[in-house]
């Protein structure tokens, strides 16, 4: 299992350069870091205000040199690098800095809309970097809260709404995944680490949700074994 290094709140390229070497002594595989951060901008105090008023812009984290420093440095030790980007610019960030996997790999705006990046897209396949989507741990978020709710008595107007809303997120991110395959983005399949409603010993349902937006199964299975110990 690979070991890995959160970098989100070390600043500075040569900091960062250091840091991504601690890993290795430890026999780690893959140096990996967060490339944006989500930021609230009304309260930080979410329990407090309803949904509808809560607004999160999605601005990137850490800079193309800090990213481009980890990169490099773990390039160097014979290492991969991976980011979580739910952010246009983020990924756009990764592959400036030539970051090996994008995770998520989700184009959304600055103020938290969706739009699809062509351009990204034509990137990664030119990159022959490798998208690993963490499908199914928004479905089962869905599903699994859904019926849990709904067995409580619990399930509410504001949540069905809620929950109807991620739904279309996860149609949306399934297509985008089927685009990217379509133009030869090379996939991988990860659980993003389980949690939440997630739990570990699943990960076949990501294989299937790669099936789900177009792949093979086959490429699918591949995707989840030699893909991912690429």
């Amino acid at each position: 299992m690979a070991r890995c290094l959160s970098v989100a709140f070390l600043l500075g390229s040569d900091r960062l350069r250091s840091a991504v070497v601690l890993p290795f002594v430890m026999t780690g595989l893959l140096a990996t870091g967060c490339a944006q951060s989500r930021v609230a901008t009304r309260t930080d105090k979410w329990e407090r205000v309803p949904s509808s008023a809560r607004v999160v812009l999605m601005t990137p984290d850490i800079t193309v040199a800090e990213l481009a420093a980890m990169t490099d440095e773990a390039h160097r030790h014979g290492k991969l690098t991976a980011a979580h980007c739910t952010s246009a610019q983020s990924v756009q960030n990764c592959l400036d800095a030539d970051v090996d996997m994008i995770i998520h790999c989700i184009f959304n705006e600055p103020d938290g809309t969706y739009r699809f990046r062509p351009d990204l897209v034509d990137r990664l396949a030119k990159a022959k970097a490798w998208v690993n989507p963490t499908l199914y741990v928004q479905k089962a978020g869905i599903e699994r809260q859904r019926e849990a709710r709904e067995r409580e008595g619990r399930l509410t107007p504001e949540l069905v709404t809620q929950l109807d809303a991620a739904r279309r997120a996860l149609d949306v991110k399934l297509d985008a995944v089927r685009r990217m395959s379509e133009a030869g983005v090379r996939m991988t399949a990860g659980s993003d680490s389980p949690w939440g409603w997630y739990a570990p010993g699943e990960f076949v349902h990501e294989i299937h949700m790669l099936a789900q937006a177009g792949l093979s199964y086959s490429d699918a299975i591949v995707a989840g074994t030699a893909g991912a110990a690429v």
